[in-house]
């Protein structure tokens, strides 16, 4: 009896030790996935942490050439304004030479109307002295 008592004591202290060793495991395997959850966290988020930053360069990047085009496209634009400035001077100019041109082209007719006159005058002038 006393051995079938110490037998029964033995196994009633196996199976609570076997208990607590099971419950010990559920415990560390429950440790063990929010340690895994936590890590697998952790790494999504230093990936979109650097995700982020790789995008905020980029960004930056953009923004850098967009100044760029804008100052080149402000450039070309006072460009273009001063050529359509001169464009207009030169047109100016041109109509004025053109005025100029036709009436000196007038004046000249006129003068060498009055050339010619002058010249069949002095010829007939010259053809009455011949005849005298």
């Amino acid at each position: 009896q006393a051995k079938l008592a110490s037998v029964q004591q033995e196994r009633d202290a196996a199976t609570e030790k076997m208990q607590k060793l099971q419950d010990e495991l559920q415990n560390l395997r429950l440790y063990y996935g929010l340690h895994k959850a936590l890590s697998n966290e952790a790494g999504l988020r230093d990936d979109y942490h650097a995700r982020l930053s790789d995008l905020q360069e980029q960004v930056k990047e953009r923004d850098v050439l967009v100044d760029a085009a804008q100052r080149e496209n402000a450039r070309l634009k006072e460009q273009m304004q001063h050529a359509h400035a001169q464009n207009r001077v030169m047109s100016t100019q041109l109509e004025h030479n053109a005025q100029e041109k036709k009436h000196a082209q007038e004046a000249n007719m006129k003068l060498e109307r009055l050339v010619n006159v002058l010249r069949r005058k002095i010829t007939g002038l010259g053809t009455k002295y011949d005849d005298l």
